[in-house]
């Protein structure tokens, strides 16, 4: 099993191709669920306060691993990296590859929604060890957003805000079947946003920013003294 306790790697350093705010270095950690190794990928800047703060963990879909996702560069296009975005706002971010997907094990599972919730188990104490926070604030995309919200019933101490995202024009819900499901989630400390003009896999999108930003601004809420 790969060094979990590697340090930052060199090799994803500062590349000026992204354009806009310098790429943040990145630091590769390891978490292993029964034979199976899974790839933790995580961005902060060295003099972040991100005191208090819990890390932010992004919870990639189907199609694409937890890198590409969220941490792509795009040469001669500036910010598509939605971890760097975070990052220089002073985040903890992290992803993970889950099973089958990226640099973890490919096995001959097919990566369903239990196998998803029990991926973030294995991996949330390696991210609550370095961080040192016991909860996180949790992002889902398409299907991550089902593995997220599956992890966040099964371990709600282990998540501190809860962000599910479903791109427009999908076809698998409408806007009906999305505010019944908002209706009926418990608490008052909840937000409902449509964000016109974004694709399916929204952190890549052109209006990509306007998520980013909500985003943000629903984790900033949750911060001490908000």
């Amino acid at each position: 099993m790969p060094d979990s306790s590697r340090g930052p790697d060199s090799s994803k350093g500062p590349d000026s191709s992204r354009g806009g705010e310098a790429a943040v270095p990145g630091e590769e950690r390891w978490a292993r669920k029964n034979e199976v190794s899974l790839f933790l990928w995580r961005k902060r800047l060295p003099d972040a306060e991100v005191a208090g703060r819990p890390p932010v963990v992004l919870v990639h879909g189907s199609s694409l691993a937890g890198q590409p996702s969220f941490d792509l560069t795009v040469p001669g296009h500036a910010d598509y990296s939605m971890m760097d975005w975070l990052a220089h706002r002073g985040w903890d971010v992290w992803t993970l590859d889950h099973e089958g997907y990226g640099r973890s094990s490919v096995t001959e599972g097919n990566s369903d929604i239990a196998c998803g919730v029990e991926d973030l188990r294995a991996a949330l104490p390696v991210i609550a060890e370095a961080s040192g926070a016991e909860a996180c604030h949790l992002y889902g995309m398409s299907s991550g957003a089902l593995r997220a919200a599956a992890f966040a019933q099964a371990e709600p101490g282990r998540v501190a805000r809860l962000a599910l995202d479903r791109g427009e024009h999908d076809g698998i819900a409408s806007l009906d079947d999305l505010l019944g499901f908002f209706a009926r989630l418990p608490g008052g400390d909840k937000r409902f946003a449509v964000l016109p003009g974004l694709a399916h896999c929204t952190p890549l999108g052109l209006a990509r920013h306007l998520m980013w930003r909500t985003l943000e601004d629903f984790f900033r809420a949750g911060d001490p003294g908000a």
